[in-house]
């Protein structure tokens, strides 16, 4: 995926007005770390080409010039543009994981921004040394697919009012979900927990909130 196809990607599905020489530089402000952005002077120098140079860089015409992609480089953050692309609506996301899929980037759905950004992020590091700006894998650490716990009995279960103690960890619940008694229904009832947190180990913190 080259830059002028990330960036209409991008585009056709960003629900703000912007037109195509604005949306590059929305795209380079995107990726920049925040605390880049509150400094003093702009450190994205995309603002300083003209409207025809922007234009030509979304339509493929020329490509991010090697001495802007490189003034650009120390202030990429992926994790911005991961959060930028977090305010795309659902039917967006799951149009861009599809797509991305088309260029052969297959990605789970709350994995879109992360591959968005890292994208991008290599798009400006290649132009920064001189290279094509054709990216055609991802280098982010991937998560490992989440693959279903089966007959699987926790060390430890314990249920505190309207919390469970599932083998040290605290989960808080609404007090709907939780049978009046589990004790039949235990082991099922976990296993429906497992299903729900093991495919995302990030998720398990000292105390998670359900609704």
């Amino acid at each position: 995926m080259r830059f002028c196809e990330f960036a209409k990607f991008m585009h056709e599905n960003y629900e703000a007005n912007a037109n195509d020489s604005e949306f590059v530089s929305i795209l380079i402000d995107a990726i920049l770390d925040e605390s880049a952005l509150e400094k003093e002077g702009n450190p994205n120098p995309i603002y300083g080409l003209s409207a025809n140079t922007r234009l030509a860089y979304y339509s493929g015409k020329r490509q991010i010039s090697q001495r802007k992609a490189a003034q650009i480089v120390p202030n990429l953050s992926e994790e911005s543009f991961d959060n930028f692309v977090s305010h795309y609506s659902m039917d967006a996301l799951d149009h861009m994981r599809d797509k991305l899929g088309e260029y052969g980037f297959d990605v789970e759905p709350y994995e879109v921004g992360k591959a968005c950004a890292n994208i991008l992020a290599q798009i400006i590091k290649r132009r920064s040394e001189g290279l094509s700006d054709d990216v055609t894998k991802l280098d982010y650490k991937r998560l490992e697919k989440g693959q279903r716990l089966k007959n699987i009995a926790p060390a430890s279960i314990e249920r505190r009012g309207n919390k469970l103690e599932i083998a040290g960890e605290i989960i808080t619940i609404n007090q709907a979900l939780v049978p009046d008694s589990i004790a039949e229904q235990e082991l099922e009832y976990i296993h429906a927990l497992y299903e729900v947190f093991e495919p995302h180990p990030d998720c398990w913190t000292e105390e998670i909130q359900i609704r």
